[in-house]
């Protein structure tokens, strides 16, 4: 983000001051007096919570999180590789989507030299809670997006950077265009007891009330999981006008 009060501070205090420890909670408390709404011209991407690199120890809880003008885009942002350059792994930036809560890390890097310049650390999304919520006027309720993998500088050994400890439960989304949540790259996390209703595809592709993983594309990673519990969700009235429409996937 060009515009981060990061970019004001010395080139020394750039890595210090970059990501912080979270343990932030929005509360609407019993009787929902928190109300977001989405109002922007942006339509490549909206989403009211925007969980960014590193972004942990969060709580979004008890809130009405809604579009003012809703845009069902859902076009999920995927990874390549091409081998021996300066930046390997290659993230593509976020375009036609739109999510309630969307928590999305990528290795850091400066858009300016296009490498890690000032060594920042390179950080997941973890133990975010995002409970008892009504999502409503989205592609989709929730996505959980992490790094994959990464190389060890100077060598071949590969490190996984999964976003993990998340918990999703609780929440009803409703009126979504392509799913209630999508999960990739993601572990040891719970999607529990949601309600996730009326989710219509009108455009290309899977309506799905739970998706995980997937999107495989040429020259593009596909997405995948490990250890996430689902339990206890109820999903109904799911439907794609040109695909499937399923309850749980697990990738395609």
């Amino acid at each position: 983000n060009l515009y981060a009060p990061i970019n004001s501070t010395s080139n020394a205090g750039k890595k210090l001051f970059a990501n912080n420890d979270g343990y932030i909670t929005f509360d609407g408390g019993p009787l929902y007096t928190i109300q977001v709404i989405m109002e922007s011209n942006n339509s490549k991407i909206r989403a009211p919570f925007y969980l960014g690199n590193g972004a942990s120890n969060i709580t979004l809880k008890n809130l009405i999180i809604t579009d003012y003008t809703p845009l069902f885009v859902g076009q999920i942002p995927l990874i390549s590789y091409t081998a021996n350059a300066l930046r390997e792994f290659n993230y593509q930036a976020d375009n036609l989507i739109s999510a309630g809560v969307y928590m999305r890390s990528i290795a850091p890097y400066d858009v300016k030299t296009g490498g890690n310049t000032y060594g920042i650390d390179t950080l997941v999304n973890k133990n975010n809670v995002i409970s008892g919520n009504y999502i409503s006027g989205f592609g989709y309720g929730v996505v959980d997006l992490g790094i994959g993998i990464l190389k060890k500088p100077l060598s071949d050994y590969i490190i996984t950077f999964y976003n993990k400890n998340n918990t999703i439960e609780k929440n009803v989304m409703t009126n979504l265009g392509f799913a209630g949540v999508y999960m990739g790259f993601e572990n040891n996390s719970k999607i529990e007891r949601n309600r996730i209703d009326n989710v219509q595809n009108t455009s290309l592709g899977t309506a799905a009330g739970i998706y995980l993983g997937g999107k495989l594309a040429k020259n593009y990673f596909g997405y995948h999981n490990t250890d996430i519990s689902i339990n206890g969700n109820e999903i109904s009235n799911i439907k794609s006008s040109t695909e499937r429409a399923i309850g749980v996937t697990t990738g395609a």
